[in-house]
């Protein structure tokens, strides 16, 4: 394979990275920090004000349970994700 032309299933993209991107799907990691969810709305805020995009899917990671987990996703609902 072509040391410049790599075929990835997943990119992992941040700040000005992001509008290199050209996905059929983008996955947002949220964690239990407030910068990671403040990180998290505005990197969809602005996918969806530039780019249009209006599909994204969410992973909670670094939780300390389940409970903890659907609770930051339902709170990342009420948010408008």
């Amino acid at each position: 394979m072509d040391a410049h032309r790599m075929d990835y299933r997943y990119t992992v993209a941040q700040g000005p990275a992001l509008s290199q991107i050209n996905a059929d799907a983008l996955l947002v990691v949220l964690t239990g920090e407030p910068t990671s969810f403040l990180d998290a709305y505005s990197t969809v805020k602005e996918l969806n004000a530039t780019y249009k995009r209006q599909r994204f899917d969410l992973v909670v990671n670094v939780v300390a349970s389940e409970a903890e987990g659907k609770q930051l996703f339902a709170r990342s609902a009420v948010a408008g994700y």
